[in-house]
């Protein structure tokens, strides 16, 4: 393994995010953390590194219905800041993340599917607390997102083919 579990992934890198759309599209919900992100240690958001692994593998390593991947340069990601800026909001970060799966038994280990490698997180779209604001600013950066990420789309049906 050539990184460890919360490194930062190298600027250059391109990564990319599943997601369910009606319209090709990826949505800004798509970059919302779900209760089971928010409960992670570090919270954060599941991304896959594009170099590491193709995009029929995180469909095959999710199992779920998602039908288009966003791409995003983690650069762009870093250098986002919501509409709303406030100092005391962090840049987001992009992080190498062990991909989990679940054993038979019910246990959770390290993934060795084909493209687990390349399994990372977005870090900081659960800062601040339950004010108006502060979900405004992370509406903001989720729209933001969104706006990276469908600059290149693609449709996962077409990529599983290739």
């Amino acid at each position: 393994m050539r990184w460890l579990h919360g490194d930062p992934v190298p600027s250059g890198a391109t990564v990319f995010r599943l997601a369910c759309s009606s319209d090709g599209k990826v949505p800004p919900e798509a970059f919302a953390l779900s209760s089971e992100d928010r409960r992670q240690e570090v919270p954060r958001l599941s991304m896959w590194h594009e170099g590491s692994t193709a995009v029929a593998q995180a469909h095959n390593i999710l199992g779920r219905t998602k039908n288009v991947a966003g791409f995003l340069a983690v650069d762009a990601i870093r250098m986002l800041r919501p509409d709303l800026d406030d100092p005391a909001v962090k840049n987001l970060e992009v992080e190498w993340e062990t991909a989990l799966a679940q054993l038979p038994d019910g246990g959770i280990a390290r993934s060795l599917a084909p493209g687990a490698e390349g399994h990372c997180g977005l870090r900081g779209l659960d800062q601040g607390g339950n004010g108006k604001q502060d979900s405004q600013k992370r509406k903001s950066l989720r729209a933001q997102l969104a706006r990276l990420a469908n600059r290149r789309v693609v449709n996962i049906e077409r990529s599983a083919d290739s």
